[in-house]
């Protein structure tokens, strides 16, 4: 924590974006940061601790004790590459810059890139590195991401899937069958993007896959960490794609909504995102005919008196109130969808 809220020698001003709450717990001015995880760098290399407890006092809030996110992450991870580089040569030197990059291309994934050229060509830049690295090195265990999510084409997702497939490699030779099933997911789904889409995807399999997961993690764990909240935010979202599982998904996103507001805090980009897939697993959707072709609307409720369904809409997401209408609508202009609720009534009257 600063004490001076001024701006620092560079002119910046103090930052926070991690999960510290309050007025004043966690702001700091970027420089002080930086200059803390290298102090402690210095630290941890004389006591030859792991890369991993290295990276982590770069990536991780000495206050809260949770992950950086957004521009503050970016900015640390650049500074990481630029302090092992500068002032940490030798040893494991490729490892240590390929970890950097990693940092760098999967704090961008996480911001929304594809609305801002710069993040996106700089994600881009990041990828090629880390191959030249892996190649210049023949450390393949080390690829970790690599341009298939910053760039779609065919001969991205192959060498996407060439990487991860050695890199599931390297997990299992180290017992690791968590991360290994993680990544098998992972190539699954890229599969599915390359060959365009849904085609030959097995969504149940992938669901039970990811609810293992998401068990293990909890066990291994507990809820309360962001790796578990990760894999249930994903679980989450297959959940509700697959428009037949709402009940399910509706309990899952209300546990990680609260354990994320718990933990990270009601602004954390985190709980941003669950608040938005809680809405949208709560919207009974049905479809009405327009001018303009079928749209999607909110149902409310059925107003027996009249015989219709009062619904709200048209949806768009973001939700702008203030231009959705509540109108009534006969049943015969309803289309139904895969996430409109259905009440069954005199069900034994029909097996007479």
């Amino acid at each position: 924590i600063c004490l001076d809220g001024d701006a620092d020698d560079e002119r910046k001003p103090i930052v926070r974006d991690c999960s510290c709450r309050g007025d004043d717990a966690g702001y700091a001015h970027l420089s002080c940061l930086v200059h803390y995880a290298e102090t402690k760098t210095k630290e941890s290399l004389l006591q030859q601790r792991d890369l991993m407890d290295i990276m982590e006092l770069w990536e991780t809030c000495p206050n809260c004790h949770q992950k950086y996110q957004r521009q503050v992450a970016l900015d640390m991870a650049k500074s990481f590459i630029s302090v092992i580089d500068e002032k940490f040569p030798g040893g494991h030197i490729s490892t240590s810059t390929l970890c950097g990059l990693n940092m760098v291309l999967n704090t961008i994934q996480g911001m929304d890139y594809g609305q801002h050229p710069t993040l996106r060509e700089e994600g881009k830049h990041a990828a090629k590195k880390i191959i030249s690295v892996i190649q210049a090195s023949g450390g393949d265990e080390f690829a970790i991401f690599t341009f298939s999510e910053v760039e779609n084409t065919k001969d991205r997702f192959e060498m996407s899937l060439y990487y991860y497939e050695k890199l599931r490699g390297w997990h299992e030779s180290r017992g690791d069958e968590m991360k290994a099933k993680d990544i098998t997911a992972r190539i699954k789904e890229i599969k599915s993007r390359r060959d365009g889409g849904s085609e030959g995807w097995d969504i149940d399999r992938d669901l039970e896959t990811l609810r293992k997961s998401y068990a293990e993690h909890v066990k291994k764990y507990s809820e309360d960490s962001s790796e578990t909240l990760l894999v249930g935010r994903t679980l989450v979202k297959l959940l509700w794609g697959s428009g037949l599982h709402g009940l399910e998904c509706d309990r899952l996103v209300t546990n990680l909504l609260t354990t994320s507001q718990r933990v990270h805090g009601l602004e954390h980009p985190l709980t941003k995102e669950l608040e938005d897939l809680l809405l949208r697993c709560r919207i009974r959707e049905v479809g009405i005919e327009s001018a303009s072709g079928v749209r999607e609307y909110q149902m409310l409720r059925f107003d027996e008196a009249e015989d219709k369904y009062i619904v709200k809409g048209q949806i768009s997401f973001p939700r702008v109130p203030h231009k959705e209408q509540i109108r009534k609508v006969a049943i015969k202009d309803i289309r139904i969808g895969i996430r409109t609720p259905v009440a069954c009534h005199g069900l034994k009257r029909q097996l007479i």
